[in-house]
Parts: structure tokens; C-alpha cells; sequence
């Protein structure tokens, strides 16, 4: 996959390595986005993905980003700070031009 460009659809796929043997009930990625504010992902037990829409060219930074598990009947929550910050860049879109100087 190539770098990320204006206007075209960005994919994101997410992976979670975990410990525990019974996945939980409920289990949501929130992420704090720079220019999209927040987001969130419900996640099976190992992954999710999800699709950034027609982005601009920029630098986005994920200021935070925490994984949200609860159990089925909604009586525990358990909130984990995930790795974050990270950067996104989104490059302008690239037109071929007929010739340089055109009138």
C-alpha cells in the first residue's frame, strides 16, 4: 500500500494482542483524532478495521487512543490506555499534467 493521499479513502486495520482466554462482552477502540475528532471502533476479539472518508492532505495526530471492555450485563468497565500518539500523513493528490505551460 502506498502513502496516503488527499480526498481518497484511508483503511485502518487494528490488531489486539491480549492475555485473557474468555474475550470480553464489549470491546471498543476510542481514539482522540487532531481535524476528526473522535473515533470509535467496536473490535472483535482480535481485530477491527474501519475507513477514513475523503481525508484532506495533512498531518492528523492520534492524541489518544484506549481500548473499552465491558462485561454482557454492563456491571464492569475496563478502560486501557493504548500506544498513542502517532501520526497519520495524508499527501495532496498527484494530476498528470497535458505539458507544463498550457494556454
Amino acid at each position: 500500500m502506498g502513502p496516503a493521499r488527499a480526498r481518497a479513502d484511508v483503511d485502518v486495520e487494528l490488531r489486539l494482542e491480549r492475555d485473557a482466554r474468555v474475550p470480553p462482552a464489549s470491546l471498543v477502540l476510542v481514539e482522540s483524532v487532531s481535524g476528526l475528532g473522535e473515533r470509535r471502533t467496536p473490535l472483535d476479539s482480535r481485530r477491527g478495521r474501519y475507513t477514513l472518508s475523503g481525508v484532506r492532505r495533512g498531518r492528523y495526530v492520534f492524541l489518544d487512543a484506549r481500548a473499552v471492555l465491558e462485561d454482557a450485563f454492563g456491571l464492569q468497565r475496563a478502560e486501557i490506555p493504548l500506544a498513542a500518539p502517532w501520526t497519520l500523513l495524508v499527501y495532496p493528490r498527484l494530476v498528470e499534467l497535458d505539458r507544463l505551460f498550457s494556454e
